[in-house]
């Protein structure tokens, strides 16, 4: 529960510090323990911490953060909504996983 009341938006990480790929894979495992709409498998993860990949995905569409924010992130990508037993859950679904690398990274004290 205190994770839960603790976890903010952070907008700013510490770029001096690698998270190690390790935890980064734990962070992952959590994602996967969200319901998902029918116990659908709906959603992978691509961890990215090679620069030259993050300096290319800031061609793309993105939200507030900036190249110079992050220097890893964690991809969460919806499969193809045609092999689901119910499309149109993956937003819902993509949400709840993010939620959860939310709280177990504030309870593991990353980003505060």
């Amino acid at each position: 529960m205190d994770a839960i009341k603790l976890r903010r938006s952070i907008r700013k990480f510490d770029t001096t510090r690698k998270i190690p790929y390790e935890t980064l894979l734990e962070l992952c495992k959590y994602a996967s323990y969200a319901p998902t709409a029918r116990r659908q498998i709906d959603k992978e993860y691509i961890i990215v911490d090679d620069d030259n990949v993050i300096k290319k995905m800031y061609n793309l569409p993105h939200g507030t953060l900036r190249y110079e924010d992050c220097n890893t992130y964690i991809v969460l990508v919806a499969k193809n909504p045609k092999t689901l037993y119910i499309s149109g859950m993956e937003p819902i679904d993509l949400g709840m996983a993010a939620e959860n690398i939310m709280i177990k990274a504030t309870e593991l004290g990353l980003g505060l």
